[in-house]
C-alpha cells in the first residue's frame, strides 16, 4: 500500500499551521502566567473559600473586633 494513497490522506489531516520557536515561547509563557496567576488567586482568597465550604475552622483572632485596638 503506498502512504500517498488518497484513501489514506483523507482519512489522516495534514498540519495546518506551523509553531515556530516564538510562537512556541508565547504559549509557554501563556501558560505559566495561569498558572502563577491561579496560585496567587489561591493563595490570597484560599481562606474565604475554605471559610465557604466550611472546610476551615474560624478561630478567636478572626472574629472582627479581635483586631488592634484604637486607643
Amino acid at each position: 500500500m503506498n502512504a500517498l494513497d488518497p484513501s489514506i490522506t483523507a482519512l489522516i489531516p495534514l498540519p495546518l499551521a506551523y509553531l515556530d520557536p516564538g510562537s512556541g515561547a508565547i504559549i509557554v509563557q501563556m501558560l505559566l502566567a495561569g498558572v502563577a496567576g491561579a496560585g496567587l488567586f489561591l493563595k490570597y482568597q484560599g481562606r474565604r473559600i475554605l471559610n465557604l465550604m466550611g472546610l476551615r475552622r474560624k478561630l478567636s483572632g478572626d472574629a472582627p473586633g479581635d483586631g488592634p485596638s484604637e486607643s
